[in-house]
């Protein structure tokens, strides 16, 4: 969105009509956070948003992840400036999505975006251990691919909201935010998230380690968002 003090500049107006996925968006945001009631009023105003994004990008459409995306973002903004939450929710979504857009199909037959997934997991890979050498044997293996794979695709196009507590999530997305690169940030937060359960990987079994890892991500997000080791 670029300096606060000339948002305005940039506030061009946007038709929040109804769009061909309405019932899929209104599906996802429903169960979205549907535990934090703190959404419960705005739900409406967020299927607004997408509805808007959906419309105007008629060949990208409305691919799940999105979802999570937009709570972030429209908690930020409504806390700050609620009259002008929808506008600049819709923006930085459009600015969120055009980082990520590699890791995103644009149509049911686009399979760039996998390709694109399998050449992050093998950053991730590469990257951790040259940390941590002793995961090379493990996490290159055919046996680690789809752990890898699973992890990669569940967190990174959704830049870690669909794991972690909005709030929580406003927190690592001011650091990743701060990056020339806002996707290779979020390819770090995995490598990062990689190498602190390097020992998970080393000395467990794969169905151990899946447990582990799983289950304990949220958490470990947390910690590493407090104490600066995600980037």
């Amino acid at each position: 969105m670029g300096p606060v003090e000339r948002w305005h500049e940039i506030r061009a107006p946007v038709e929040f009509d109804p769009s061909a996925y309405d019932s899929q968006i209104r599906m996802d945001v429903v169960r979205t956070h549907s535990s934090d009631k703190w959404f419960d009023p705005h739900r409406e105003s967020i299927c607004q948003v997408l509805n808007a994004f959906a419309n105007t990008n008629i060949g990208f459409g409305y691919p799940q992840g999105l979802n999570f995306l937009v709570f972030p973002l429209w908690k930020v903004y409504y806390t700050s400036i609620p009259e002008c939450a929808m506008l600049d929710t819709y923006y930085s979504l459009q600015f969120l999505v055009g980082a990520l857009l590699s890791v995103y199909p644009v149509d049911k037959s686009d399979s760039a975006a996998l390709d694109q997934l399998c050449v992050i997991c093998a950053v991730v890979k590469l990257r951790s251990t040259t940390k941590y050498p002793n995961l090379r044997k493990k996490i290159f293996s055919k046996e680690y691919e789809p752990l890898i794979i699973s992890l990669v695709s569940r967190m990174v196009p959704t830049m870690f909201a669909n794991v972690y507590a909005v709030d929580d999530c406003v927190v690592l997305w001011d650091s990743i935010l701060t990056k020339d690169s806002v996707l290779d940030a979020v390819i770090q937060c995995m490598v990062n998230l990689i190498c602190l359960h390097h020992n998970v990987f080393e000395h467990l079994s794969l169905e151990s380690c899946m447990v582990v890892v799983q289950e304990s991500v949220p958490l470990t997000l947390n910690i590493l968002s407090n104490s600066g080791y995600m980037l």
